[in-house]
C-alpha cells in the first residue's frame, strides 16, 4: 500500500487568508493584539509568510513601526536569500490587496483553523503507520495512542467557554490553595495596605471585578493610587494603572508625596529644599523598579485595554492588578449604544470577563449621582453609582468613600469612611481610614 500524504495539499491552507492578516498587520500594528493569543508563525502553511510575520511581530512587540519598508529591510539584514519572502514587491502586494482592516479576526480564525486541519493531516499517516505497520503493537495500544494525540491536539487548539471541570480536579486546585494560604498564614487575596479593609475582604481577588465610588472631592483618585503603591512597595507584584483624567507625571508625584510626606503642592510647584531632594534621591533608588506602569491616554475603549494586556502578555510582563481611573471616561466598543447607561453597562461586562480572562484583579473608580447631594444622609448606597447600568450586578466588591466633613466643617476632616456596599463572597462594613490630604495618603487607624 503507498502511504497517503495530503500535508502539501492546497486544500490544507488559505493562501487569501494569510496574505489578507499579514496585509492588515502591515496598514495597522496594533491589529496583532487582537489575534496574538491564537496566532504565531507556524500558524502559517507559506514560508515566506512565516518569515514575514516573525518579523512583523518582533518590530511591534518593541515598538517601533512595521510597514513595508521596515520589515523590507529587517528580512534583508536578516536573511541571506530575499527571494525566500519575495522582496518589497510581495509585501507591497500584500498591502495593495488588503479588503478591510477590521476583518482580522475572521481571517485569523481561517488560518487557525486550516493550522489544525493540517495537524490532522500529519497525524493521520501515523494513524496510518500504526494500523498497517503496527510493529507487534496491541489494538488497544494503538487506540489509546490515538486518543490521546487528538486530545492533545484539541486541548492546545480549541478553546472552549462551555468547558466543565470534574471536582476531582476542581478540590485538588482549592486544597492547594488552602493549604498555602495556611502555611503562609496570609489573606487569600492581594493586599491593600489596609489591615481592616483586608480582614473584612480578604485583599482584591483575582478574577474579581472592584468598584470604588465617590463623590468629587472625596479622594478616590488618592485611594487608588495609594493601594497601588502599596502593592508594588511592599510586593513583587505588578499595577497597571490607566489614568484617564491626571497625567502619568501626576499620578508619579502623588505618590511621592504620599511617600515622601512632602506636601503636594511643592511638589508641584518644584520648590523643594535639599533635605527634601535628598530624600527624594533616596526614595527613588527603592521604587526605580518597581513593577508599576501607567498609561495616561484618554477617552480608551475597553478592546484599547485588552489590547494593552495582551501586549503585556506577549512581552512576558505579567501583571497582577489593573485600576482604571475611571470608568465613566471610557467609551464602548462599538457606536450603537442606545443610551450612555447601556455602554457603561457593556463596559462593566467586559472588563469582568478581563479579569477572568487574565486572571488577575481590576479595579474600576466610578461616578456617584449628584441625587445624593439632596439627602440628609449622603451616605452613598448602591442606587447612587452614576450611569450604572449593570455595574452592581457585574462588581463582585463596591467599595464607596465618604467623609462628612466634605458636607459639614464641625467633624474632624481627616477621617475617611470605607463603606462595603457590596461583597459578593464575604461580609459588608464600614472601616475608617485617616486622610492627610497635603501628602494625598490614607493610614490606618
Amino acid at each position: 500500500m503507498k502511504e497517503i500524504n495530503i500535508e502539501n495539499n492546497k486544500v490544507t491552507y488559505s493562501l487569501e487568508a494569510e496574505q489578507s492578516l499579514l496585509g492588515i498587520l502591515l496598514i495597522d500594528n496594533s491589529k496583532l493584539y487582537e489575534i496574538c493569543n491564537f496566532i504565531n508563525k507556524n500558524s502559517f502553511f507559506l514560508y515566506n509568510h512565516k518569515i514575514i510575520f516573525k518579523y512583523i511581530k518582533k518590530l511591534i512587540i518593541k515598538n517601533k513601526l512595521a510597514d513595508v519598508i521596515t520589515i523590507n529591510n529587517e528580512i534583508k539584514n536578516n536573511t541571506i536569500i530575499e527571494k525566500d519572502y519575495g522582496g518589497i514587491k510581495y509585501l507591497m502586494l500584500l498591502v495593495d490587496n488588503t479588503p478591510s482592516v477590521n476583518n482580522i479576526y475572521d481571517y485569523a480564525k481561517i488560518i487557525h483553523n486550516f493550522k489544525i486541519l493540517r495537524k490532522l493531516s500529519n497525524f493521520s499517516n501515523k494513524i496510518y503507520k500504526n494500523i498497517f505497520f503496527p510493529k507487534g503493537k496491541k489494538v488497544t495500544e494503538i487506540l489509546t495512542y490515538i486518543e490521546n494525540k487528538i486530545i492533545k491536539i484539541i486541548n492546545k487548539n480549541v478553546k472552549r467557554k462551555d468547558e466543565f471541570y470534574k471536582i476531582d480536579f476542581l478540590l485538588k486546585k482549592v486544597s492547594k490553595n488552602l493549604i498555602k494560604n495556611n502555611k503562609k498564614n496570609k489573606i487569600s487575596g492581594i493586599s491593600t495596605g489596609y489591615y481592616k479593609l483586608d480582614r473584612i475582604i480578604l485583599g482584591l481577588q483575582r478574577g474579581e471585578l472592584t468598584v470604588i465610588a465617590a463623590r468629587p472631592s472625596m479622594g478616590k483618585t488618592a485611594f487608588c493610587i495609594n493601594i497601588a503603591q502599596n502593592i508594588i512597595m511592599n510586593s513583587k507584584m505588578s499595577v497597571i494603572f490607566f489614568s484617564m483624567e491626571m497625567s502619568s507625571e501626576q499620578v508619579i508625584m502623588r505618590i511621592l508625596s504620599s511617600l515622601l510626606e512632602i506636601k503636594y503642592n511643592k511638589i508641584r510647584n518644584k520648590n523643594l529644599n535639599n533635605e527634601e531632594l535628598f530624600k527624594l534621591n533616596n526614595i527613588k533608588k527603592k521604587i526605580k523598579n518597581c513593577n508599576f506602569y501607567i498609561n495616561d491616554k484618554s477617552n480608551l475603549k475597553y478592546n484599547d485595554i485588552r489590547n494593552i494586556c495582551k501586549k503585556f502578555k506577549i512581552k512576558n510582563i505579567n501583571f497582577d492588578v489593573i485600576i482604571i481611573d475611571y470608568i465613566q471616561l471610557m467609551s464602548g466598543s462599538n457606536n450603537y449604544y442606545e443610551n450612555r447607561a447601556l455602554e457603561i453597562s457593556d463596559i462593566s461586562k467586559n472588563l469582568k470577563d478581563l479579569a477572568k480572562e487574565f486572571n488577575c484583579s481590576v479595579v474600576i473608580l466610578s461616578q456617584l449621582n449628584r441625587a445624593l447631594e439632596t439627602r440628609a444622609n449622603k451616605r452613598p448606597i448602591m442606587s447612587d453609582l452614576k450611569e450604572s447600568g449593570s455595574i452592581e450586578q457585574d462588581a463582585d466588591l463596591i467599595l464607596f468613600l465618604y467623609r462628612e466633613s466634605v458636607y459639614n466643617c464641625k467633624f474632624n476632616s481627616n477621617i475617611t469612611e470605607i463603606i462595603i456596599g457590596k461583597h459578593r463572597n464575604g461580609p459588608i462594613g464600614t472601616i475608617k481610614l485617616k486622610f492627610i490630604g497635603k501628602y494625598m495618603r490614607y493610614e490606618n487607624i
